[in-house]
């Protein structure tokens, strides 16, 4: 009976250490400068797209759906309405923009020089497309 007892006390020690937990310990992979992202650019000869969009700020909580037409490297369309109704109507060429807010009944033309003075940056019809369709606004650099 004895050894019967020491028999299993024996083998449950055995299978209970056997079934102990080891710990993995891993490596930090680190990133080096020579990291390559792959960018894949959309590329159309026409694009239609609708959007939601809000804007908020200290006194407005503003939600429009946004129609967007493009024909690549030419013109852009844009109509903002809300609720069915247009209140805004755009049209980007490669050296205007123009803006019709049909709820105030005005007509706006700025043109990319002035935005640009204005905003500080260099803005053009490339970067605005670019942004629009969420492509990179400057080509990546090609490695030789």
């Amino acid at each position: 009976m004895n050894k019967h007892i020491l028999i299993i006390l024996c083998c449950f020690g055995i299978i209970a250490s056997a079934c102990k937990r080891q710990k993995i310990t891993a490596t930090p992979t680190v990133a080096t400068d020579n990291t390559e992202f792959k960018v894949q650019e959309i590329d159309f000869a026409y694009f239609n797209s609708k959007s939601k969009i809000t804007y908020k700020d200290a006194e407005n909580n503003l939600t429009a759906t946004v129609n967007i037409r493009m024909k690549k490297d030419s013109i852009i369309w844009l109509s903002i309405s809300k609720v069915g109704v247009e209140g805004i109507r755009s049209l980007i060429t490669q050296d205007s923009i123009f803006v019709v807010d049909k709820l105030k009944n005005d007509f706006t033309t700025y043109d990319f020089k002035s935005l640009s003075e204005k905003f500080g940056f260099n803005i053009t019809f490339d970067l605005m497309q670019a942004a629009i369709l969420g492509n990179l606004p400057i080509a990546p650099k090609r490695k030789k």
